[in-house]
């Protein structure tokens, strides 16, 4: 309490010579001469301080500084503007409701005999009476009054018909540029959509229907692909996905869903709003780093070549279309076409010079490895310099390979999507993949742990299966991932992980037709040993009516199975994260198995393995097909 009232003391105090100080202000403001005195006494103790350094000019502040004091002097410039506009309101609200006056004739001479009396104060006395001199005093403040607001008004008017003008101008711009934009829009539809496609009812066409064939398009392996590793999540909302990375500009992909012809019409906004969002643009920090050779060989030409302004086309993609027919004919892709069989792209004119681009390339170095030199292969990306005739000489010589190499992987990408969408009953497709190898850990660990064999590895084969179900008739995907201490990638320990496979999809369907489709290692797939175990063994076991074996064009391997790879690793993972030793395979397996998760566990024993070996070596020696590297299917 006694706080307080000290605190009120202080105020108040405050306050009075607040008081106390405007009163001696507006006192020496009143006589003119003291004034002036005081306004020299404050001028000389700027000066002072001035010289002193005592306070800081503008031209000594640094820059920010600078910037701050501007600032504020903005500021009060502002504050002042609004003072004076409110003086100038209250004036208008004055002149308005003063009393009204009399002729011109008699105003103007009010007017002089005011003006004359202000020049001859002598003279004041000489007036008719106090009343009149009054009086017409009001009147002459009153007119000026009217005559400098009609002034102001005037101005104002002036100035707030000059911004209608320029705001009218910008209008009728936006206008021409709208109806430009329409008519732009309405011509790329007519070239683009069909006919049929543009008369629809819009009334059945819903946003559902729209965002659901958008994920379907973006989710195509064609459009986008998927990122294999444990880390590649991405969660909103309570939901969890795998991340996928686009394969072109969302503005190439709009064109090429827009090109699909679908019975309705969408905008790139709202394409690119329906966009799922674990469907993500890459860059620097989520780069792909199982890149095709072949398009990032050629696509480093068409990059130098463009920068140079030797073509026109951007893109590899931007290649094929100028130099085909379609890119969908398969006459025009493999060359054979008699029309565009010869055509390449288009060339400005230029002067030879040296240029100079990139190309992954491999090259064999001597290394000693445990004193003994060794030859090995390494890939790195090269810098080639060469002639501008030489490059385009490159890029014509690589053209039908890169033309083949594109249309084998869309075709592929499109068969197996139909196949997958059109399977009957009793029929199957399996897509698998080896995963990196798991690495077991410890919840805490010693340093040596890090060094040596003290890690133990186990293999994850991941497969995604795809059947008709025999009650909905649906299509039912399925996923599996075998575990193994043996590790080993060839064609004994594929089968044995196919074999686990088969006997537990015959739980969910009969198995008539199979279809496998899988990457193209020739250590793992693609060699003389599987294609004898799958043709002997296999079908025979499970009494297979028809057997098909699909190799991925080079470098396009990566699809499903690597999202489930990447899912029970992160499973492994968080469980050490909570304190629980993964150290050998049984670990992993009673982790992954006590998971509720949609992902169907096993083992694959050495034994297993070992059955795959004995069956080969009671046959001679095979031998090899030829041109197995070229062998897309069996």
């Amino acid at each position: 309490m006694a706080g307080t009232q000290s605190e009120r003391k202080k105020e108040e105090r405050k306050r009075k010579k607040k008081e106390c100080e405007q009163r001696r202000r507006d006192k020496i403001k009143s006589d003119p001469v003291a004034y002036e005195a005081a306004k020299a006494k404050e001028r000389e103790r700027w000066q002072k301080r001035k010289a002193e350094q005592k306070v800081k000019t503008i031209e000594n502040m640094t820059p920010r500084e600078q910037r701050k004091q501007r600032a504020i002097w903005r500021k009060e410039y502002r504050a002042k503007q609004q003072v004076k506009k409110r003086q100038e309101s209250a004036m208008r609200v004055a002149a308005e409701n003063s009393p009204p006056t009399t002729d011109d004739e008699s105003l103007q001479g009010n007017v002089h005999n005011l003006d004359h009396s202000l020049e001859c104060p002598s003279q004041i006395s000489g007036c008719s009476s106090p009343a009149s001199s009054t009086s017409t005093r009001q009147k002459v403040v009153g007119e000026r009054l009217k005559k400098r607001n009609y002034s102001l008004l005037k101005r104002v008017i002036e100035n707030q018909q000059k911004t209608i003008k320029k705001l009218q101008i910008k209008l009728n711009t936006l206008r021409v540029q709208k109806s430009r934009n329409a008519v732009r829009i309405s011509q790329r539809d007519k070239e683009i959509l069909p006919s049929r496609a543009r008369i629809v009812d819009r009334s059945k066409v819903t946003t559902a229907m729209r965002k659901k064939d958008v994920l379907k398009f973006l989710e195509s392996d064609e459009n986008s692909r998927i990122m294999p590793g444990k880390k590649d999540t991405i969660t909103r909302n309570q939901v969890k996905k795998q991340r996928r990375l686009l394969s072109d500009t969302l503005r190439n992909l709009f064109e090429k869903f827009i090109s699909l012809g679908h019975p309705y019409k969408i905008n790139y906004p709202t394409f690119c709003r329906l966009k799922p969002f674990w469907i993500l643009e890459p860059n620097i920090s989520k780069r792909e780093t199982c890149l095709c050779s072949t398009h990032e060989n050629f696509q480093f030409i068409i990059d130098k070549l463009h920068i140079s302004k030797l073509i026109r086309e951007k893109t590899s993609n931007d290649i094929a279309k100028s130099v085909t027919c379609s890119t969908d004919n398969d006459e025009c892709m493999m060359r054979n076409c008699p029309i565009c069989c010869h055509k390449v792209p288009a060339l400005n004119t230029f002067e030879d010079g040296l240029i100079s681009y990139k190309k992954w390339t491999k090259v064999s170095e001597q290394r000693i490895i445990s004193g003994v030199a060794k030859k090995v292969s390494r890939t790195i990306k090269k810098d080639i310099s060469t002639t501008k005739v030489k490059l385009i000489t490159e890029m014509i010589n690589l053209l039908p390979k890169f033309l083949q190499h594109k249309h084998a992987w869309n075709q592929q990408a499109k068969t197996m999507s139909d196949l997958r969408k059109q399977l009957q009953d009793g029929e199957v497709l399996i897509h698998m993949d080896f995963s990196e190898n798991y690495m077991c850990k410890y919840s805490k660990e010693i340093q040596s742990v890090h060094f040596g064999a003290s890690r133990q590895q186990i293999t994850l084969h991941t497969v995604v299966t795809y059947h008709k179900s025999p009650t909905t008739g649906d299509i039912v995907a399925k996923s599996f991932c075998s575990l193994s201490e043996s590790l080993r990638h060839d064609a004994c320990a594929v089968f044995a992980h196919l074999k686990g496979i088969l006997s537990r999809l015959l739980v969910f369907t009969p198995i008539n037709i199979l279809h496998i489709l899988t990457d193209s290692p020739s250590t793992q797939y693609r060699n003389k040993k599987m294609f004898y175990l799958f043709a002997n063994h296999l079908v025979e076991h499970y009494s297979l009516q028809k057997a098909s074996w699909h190799f991925h064009e080079a470098g396009h391997g990566k699809g499903a199975p690597d999202g489930i790879g990447a899912y029970v690793k992160r499973t492994a993972d968080r469980h050490v994260a909570l304190g629980k030793d993964i150290k050998d395979l049984e670990a992993l397996y009673k982790t992954l198995t006590a998971v509720e998760t949609k992902v169907d566990v096993f083992l694959v024993k050495e034994e297993e393995i070992s059955v795959a070996d004995e069956l080969l070596s009671k046959i001679p020696e095979l031998k090899t097909i030829k041109n197995t590297m070229r062998v897309h299917q069996i």
